[in-house]
C-alpha cells in the first residue's frame, strides 16, 4: 500500500482533573500503486488480476470524539466514538 502523510487537528479540555474531552479531525490520501494501475500478475492460481489506468486516488476524512473520566490513581474511564468518510474513485460511473 502507498500512503502520503495525512493531516490531525486536535483539541483536548481537562476539568479539575477528573474530566477530560477530546476532539479530533483528520485526513488521509492513497494513490493507487503500481499494480492497481499498470502491472498484470497471478495473484492466485487460476486468477488474473488485470490492472485499472484510470484509477483516481482515495481520500478519507476522520472524526473522533472522547470523554474521559477519573476516579482515582487505579480507575479511569474513557469513552471514544469514531467515524470515518472514505471517498474511493476506483471508475467513473457514467462508463458503465
Amino acid at each position: 500500500m502507498t500512503t502520503a502523510p495525512s493531516q490531525t487537528c486536535w483539541c483536548s479540555i481537562s476539568t479539575n482533573n477528573t474530566w477530560a474531552i477530546r476532539a479530533n479531525v483528520g485526513t488521509a490520501f492513497r494513490s493507487p500503486n503500481v499494480d492497481d494501475i499498470g502491472k498484470i500478475f497471478d495473484s492466485e492460481p487460476g486468477a488474473l488480476t488485470v490492472p485499472n489506468p484510470d484509477l483516481k486516488a482515495e481520500y478519507a476524512t476522520n472524526f473522533d470524539l472522547g470523554i474521559a473520566k477519573v476516579f482515582s490513581e487505579k480507575v479511569k474511564i474513557d469513552l471514544a466514538g469514531y467515524y470515518t468518510i472514505w471517498k474511493m474513485h476506483w471508475y467513473d460511473a457514467t462508463t458503465l
